[in-house]
């Protein structure tokens, strides 16, 4: 049917609509498929920062909750844990069974050129040693091979309770990470003093071959409480008089000797005073003779050499024929200035120095016919460098039951760091043509000067 001029055939506007509702349709299509694609991307997006952010508060909650072991050594010790006892020294300690203890004697230490003696206890297991040392204050060996302090970050660590008296412990910091703790003092380097004991002691991370479970750090391992708790285990099981700890403006006085020497063959022979801190070995005076301005063929051996301060002390002799010790010198290692003193000189005395090494007792014999005619004791106190007249006998008794010079036979000694005992003789008996002695009279003992008199019994 034909339509009205103007008017649109139903069939068209049919096919018109058609289309219409394809293109919509399409461009809806594509609208939906193009927001739908985005919301997936902006989906997966979301859910990987949540994933995220899930991880991150999980890390940080685990960071957060996580504790290093503790290293407060246990207050009871296990029934299972040995006992290593050393008879040389004179200590004994605990330690679990299934640690190793390793004795360690080097008889002339390639460095440090005089006998080493140290213990080290590990854990087969893992890669920490605990090594210690103990030598009675004046016994001439070192207790360790570190003789400085390690370069590093110090850091004041846990206090250790060693019998009734607390130590304070250093650890040393490499990278963040504690490598090694220190149970006496580092600066300056030097020793714990325990009953009248020196103590270096070091907990540190050791080279093991094979173990796989490396430790870096020793706040981040559980044996690091038990090297703590066996320290505190450390017993002394001979008597030994307490020695009183040095002040801090007193360190160790260091590793000290006297060597014998000539310039030439052909030249009188001399000494000179060196210095063996650190294994190195370090000339002090070179010639003795020289400085003190002494006559040929004389120079100046050990007297005494304490075991802290600053001061060390020589007597003066003739080296060839060594027949007769003259007067005493000392020498101030801070200012290195060299004197001598107005002190009795030993002669052909006798001189003691007590295991502390803080003390000296002598007698005087310059007069080889003074028939052994000698009554009078004294004590040099090698800290404060002063020296008292301590023991006169009668006129009728001596120390000595020779007859003088080389015949000169003495018997005095320390008892302990701050008591001496001692013999007297008849002086009217003896002769010395039929080298008979002189008689006993008695034995007798002194508190020295500056000590508990309570310790006199």
């Amino acid at each position: 049917m034909r339509g009205r001029p103007g008017q649109i055939a139903t069939p068209a506007i049919i096919v018109i609509s058609i289309f219409a509702v394809m293109f919509f349709g399409t461009v809806t299509f594509f609208v939906y498929q193009f927001q739908r694609g985005s919301s997936n991307k902006n989906t997966t997006k979301n859910e990987n920062v949540n994933k995220k952010s899930n991880k991150n508060t999980n890390t940080a909650v685990n960071t957060n909750t996580a504790t290093a072991p503790d290293r407060t050594p246990h207050e009871k010790i296990p029934d299972t844990w040995k006992t290593y006892t050393n008879t040389t020294v004179g200590y004994s300690l605990r330690y679990p069974a299934t640690w190793s203890v390793e004795e360690s004697v080097i008889p002339d230490h390639p460095i440090q050129k005089i006998t080493v003696r140290y213990i080290t206890l590990k854990n087969p297991g893992t890669q920490l040693g605990l090594i210690i040392g103990v030598r009675r204050v004046g016994d001439a060996f070192s207790i360790g091979e570190r003789t400085t302090a390690p370069d590093g970050e110090m850091k004041a660590g846990i206090p250790i309770t060693i019998g009734q008296t607390t130590i304070p412990t250093t650890d040393l910091l490499v990278d963040g990470k504690t490598t090694a703790t220190f149970y006496h003092p580092l600066k300056p380097f030097g020793f714990a003093y325990l009953e009248g004991r020196e103590v270096q002691a070091e907990l540190g991370i050791l080279s093991v071959p094979g173990v796989k479970n490396t430790v870096t750090d020793l706040l981040a391992a559980a044996d690091t409480q038990i090297a703590n708790t066996i320290m505190t285990t450390l017993r002394f099981t001979d008597v030994v008089s307490p020695l009183t700890p040095p002040p801090p403006s007193a360190p160790p006085l260091g590793q000290y000797s006297v060597e014998t020497y000539r310039k030439t063959p052909t030249s009188k022979p001399d000494t000179r005073l060196v210095n063996l801190d650190g294994g190195k070995r370090k000339v002090v005076i070179e010639s003795t003779r020289a400085q003190a301005g002494l006559a040929a063929g004389f120079g100046l051996l050990a007297f005494a050499f304490p075991a802290y301060g600053t001061t060390l002390y020589f007597q003066e002799q003739e080296l060839k024929t060594g027949a007769i010790s003259t007067a005493i010198w000392s020498y101030d290692t801070a200012s290195g200035r060299l004197t001598k003193q107005a002190y009795p000189a030993v002669g052909w005395g006798k001189v003691v120095t007590n295991r502390a090494r803080t003390r000296t007792i002598y007698v005087s014999s310059t007069n080889r016919d003074d028939s052994g005619d000698i009554k009078t004791m004294y004590h040099l106190d090698l800290i404060t460098n002063t020296l008292t007249s301590i023991i006169t006998l009668r006129d009728t008794q001596t120390f000595s039951s020779g007859w003088g010079g080389t015949t000169n036979a003495f018997n005095f000694t320390f008892k302990s760091t701050d008591v001496a005992t001692y013999t007297f003789y008849d002086q009217t008996t003896g002769n010395k043509q039929t080298k008979l002695a002189k008689t006993k009279l008695g034995d007798g003992q002194i508190v020295l000067p500056g000590a508990d008199p309570s310790l006199q019994r």
